[in-house]
C-alpha cells in the first residue's frame, strides 16, 4: 500500500509539472483539496435527515408546533450552511482560474468534483446557464463521470442498506444553482420549476440517464437489454416524453428573455432613458440625437453591463444569504402556501409583461409599414413564455372563479375549499387552462 501512494505522488507530481510547462505562463498549478474544503458526506447525509424532519409534516398541527422555532430549527439542519461552503469553494476555484490552473481532488473523484466544477464552469460561462448547456454539462460533469445516481439515490432496493446512506449531493448541486438564480434573476435562461422537475426525474427511475452509477452499468444494460427484450428506457432531457408544450414553457425565464432579445433590449433601454431624460427635462432634439448615435445597435444590458460576453458571476456565498427554496421543499405543505402571492405571481406577471412588449413592438413595426395588411404579414417574435402565442393562433383562456394561484404553483393548487375539502393536485397544463392571471391576446388590434 506504501508503494501504491508513493506511485500515486510521484504521478500527482508529475502531473503538475506537465501541466506546469504546459502554460508557462500561469506558473505553478492551484490545488484544491475537497475533502478539507467541503463539508463531508456524512455531514450531508445528517444535514438532510434533519431538513427532512423539518420540512415533512404529517398533520397542521404538526406544522403549528414546527412554526414557533422554525428558523431556529433551520439553522440547526445545517443545510444552508453546507450549500454556503460549496459555494465559497466554487467561487474560490473560479477566481484562481483567472491566474493559475485549478486542479480539484478528492479520493474517488466521483462526489464533489462533479458539483464544484459544473459550479465552476456556470460561474465563468453563460452558456451553462441556458438549458441546452446546463443539461450538457449534467451529462459530462455527472453522468459521464460516473457520478453513482443508483447506489446513493437508493433507486434499487436492498435490504442490507438503510435510508441513512442515502446521499443528497446532486440536490445539493441543485440547490447551489438555485440560490444563484435567485441573486442573478435575469441570469440564467430555465426557472426554478426547471430544476424542481429536473430533481423529481432523478428518482422516478424510468429515464436511464439517471438510473446507473457509471457508464459501464448504462452500456451493460443496452447489451443485456438486446436479448433480454426489456422496456426501452428514454433520456431525462427527451422532456416532451412527459410535458406537453404548454408545460414546458414553465420552464423559461421571462427575465432572461428580456435580457437577451435584442429587440426587447433595446426598447427597454430606449424606455429607461426617455424616463430619465424627462426627469432631467433634456430638449427633444438631444433625446432624438442620443437614440440615433448611442441606442441603435447598442449592445447595453438592462442590468447595466455593456455585453453578455465574458459574463462572470460572483455571487455572497455568506450562510446569511443563503434562502430556503422553498418551491421545492415546502411545495406539498399547504399550510405554507400563500394563496395569490409568491414567486409564481411575479413570474407570471414577468411572463404577461414580456408578451406586452413583443405586442408593443409589433405595433410599431406595423405602424412603420403604414398598412394594416402588411401588420398581419409581419411574424410577431415569441417569448416561449406561459402566455406566448403566434399571431394566427391566439390562445384562449377560461377562467375559474373558485381557482387561486399558491406560492407552490405549478406543482400545487388550491382551491376554495369547505372544511371537509382538502387540497386538490392538478398537472401543470389544467392549471395553466385555469389560471386566473390571465392576458387575451386575441383582443389587440393586430
Amino acid at each position: 500500500e506504501m508503494y501504491a501512494e508513493s506511485e500515486l505522488a510521484d504521478y500527482v507530481g508529475n502531473l503538475k509539472t506537465a501541466i506546469q510547462l504546459a502554460d508557462v505562463n500561469k506558473g505553478y498549478p492551484v490545488e484544491m483539496d475537497l475533502t478539507k474544503l467541503c463539508p463531508s458526506l456524512k455531514d450531508v447525509q445528517a444535514s438532510y435527515e434533519r431538513l427532512k424532519e423539518l420540512i415533512f409534516i404529517d398533520s397542521g398541527k404538526d406544522f403549528a408546533v414546527q412554526d414557533i422555532s422554525w428558523f431556529s430549527s433551520l439553522e440547526g439542519t445545517k443545510w444552508l450552511t453546507c450549500v454556503s461552503q460549496c459555494l465559497k469553494v466554487a467561487c474560490d476555484a473560479a477566481k484562481h482560474l483567472e491566474n493559475h490552473t485549478v486542479i480539484i481532488k478528492e479520493p474517488d473523484s466521483r462526489h464533489y468534483c462533479c458539483l464544484i466544477s459544473s459550479l465552476v464552469q456556470i460561474l465563468l460561462d453563460r452558456h451553462f446557464r441556458t438549458r441546452l448547456g446546463f443539461q450538457s454539462l449534467i451529462q459530462r460533469e455527472w453522468v459521464a463521470m460516473g457520478y453513482p445516481f443508483q447506489r446513493e439515490g437508493c433507486l434499487v432496493q436492498d435490504s442490507s442498506k438503510s435510508n441513512t446512506e442515502y446521499i443528497p449531493l446532486f440536490l445539493l448541486f441543485l440547490d447551489c444553482v438555485w440560490q444563484l438564480t435567485q441573486q442573478y434573476p435575469s441570469g440564467f435562461a430555465f426557472s426554478e420549476t426547471y430544476l424542481v422537475t429536473l430533481w423529481d426525474s432523478v428518482h422516478m427511475g424510468i429515464f436511464e440517464t439517471f438510473l446507473f452509477d457509471c457508464c459501464h452499468q448504462r452500456s451493460r444494460y443496452h447489451i443485456d437489454a438486446r436479448w433480454q427484450q426489456r422496456l426501452f428506457l428514454p433520456s431525462t432531457w427527451d422532456w416532451n416524453v412527459q410535458f406537453s408544450d404548454d408545460d414546458q414553457s414553465f420552464f423559461n425565464n421571462p427575465l432572461y428573455v428580456m435580457k437577451t432579445n435584442p429587440d426587447v433590449n433595446e426598447a427597454l433601454n430606449k424606455a429607461k432613458y426617455l424616463q430619465s431624460s424627462l426627469r432631467s427635462k433634456i430638449p427633444t432634439q438631444e433625446l432624438y440625437s442620443y437614440e440615433l448615435q448611442n441606442l441603435e445597435g447598442s449592445n447595453l444590458c438592462i442590468d447595466g453591463t455593456k455585453s453578455l460576453k465574458g459574463y462572470r458571476l460572483t455571487p455572497l456565498t455568506g450562510a446569511a444569504c443563503m434562502k430556503l427554496w422553498t418551491q421545492c421543499y415546502l411545495r406539498w405543505q399547504t399550510p405554507a402556501q400563500i394563496i395569490g402571492g409568491g414567486n409564481p405571481s411575479q413570474y407570471l406577471q414577468q411572463c404577461v409583461m414580456v408578451e406586452e412588449i413583443l405586442c408593443l413592438l409589433h405595433k410599431i413595426e406595423a405602424l412603420k409599414k403604414n398598412s394594416a395588411k402588411s401588420a398581419n404579414s409581419l411574424a410577431r417574435t415569441r417569448s416561449d413564455l406561459v402566455f406566448s402565442m403566434a399571431l394566427d393562433t391566439p390562445r384562449t383562456t377560461e377562467l375559474l372563479a373558485n381557482t387561486y394561484l399558491s406560492s407552490s404553483f405549478p406543482f400545487s393548487s388550491v382551491q376554495r375549499l369547505s372544511r371537509e375539502e382538502k387540497s386538490v393536485f392538478t398537472p401543470i397544463s389544467l392549471f395553466l387552462e385555469h389560471s386566473t392571471i390571465d392576458y387575451d391576446y386575441s383582443n389587440d388590434d393586430d
